[in-house]
């Protein structure tokens, strides 16, 4: 997930729905840069955790689909880790995340749970988990619907077990 994230050299990352940035660790150990890391999340709590973690980041508590940034918007990346499934409407997020994105940004979807995990997780829990992870299918009229494409995955890659989609600025 975190080489994903890093196809620019010094790449600015948001990661929407950060949680405590426990991404950042790995980012941090393939060459990503805390400063150029900003996180976003709903809840109070985990921004404080984040902050208490990682003082050189920037984090903000709020709705990411009514968030905007204090400073240039052009992010390399818009990382939605595990946090995908909580936005009811995943074209809205997506647009929200592609207006943020620089002129050769991407985005990455990840869940390292997979996409199994997450329809089970919205069974058990369909309140709080809004949606399940979206198809191959879906992800390639969206990609197309928002000047995107969708970079190849490895061929082994089960999204089931582990889901990872790059969507790529064409």
């Amino acid at each position: 997930i975190a080489t994903a994230c890093l196809h620019e050299t010094n790449a600015k990352i948001l990661d929407v729905g950060c949680g405590d940035a426990a991404i950042l660790k790995f980012l941090k150990s393939v060459g990503g840069s805390e400063k150029q890391y900003t996180g976003i999340d709903l809840s109070g709590v985990m921004i404080e955790a984040a902050q208490s973690r990682f003082r050189k980041a920037s984090f903000a508590k709020a709705n990411f689909l009514h968030w905007s940034p204090d400073t240039d918007p052009a992010y390399d990346t818009v990382l939605f880790n595990g946090s995908l499934q909580f936005f009811a409407d995943a074209m809205a997020a997506l647009r929200a995340a592609t207006s943020l994105l620089g002129p050769r940004g991407r985005i990455v979807i990840a869940h390292a749970h997979g996409a199994e995990f997450v329809r089970d997780e919205r069974t058990n829990n369909p309140v709080t988990v809004a949606a399940t992870m979206p198809s191959a299918e879906w992800l390639h009229d969206a990609a197309h619907a928002l000047g995107l494409t969708v970079v190849p995955a490895e061929a082994d890659l089960d999204l089931d077990a582990f889901y990872l989609v790059v969507l790529q600025r064409t």
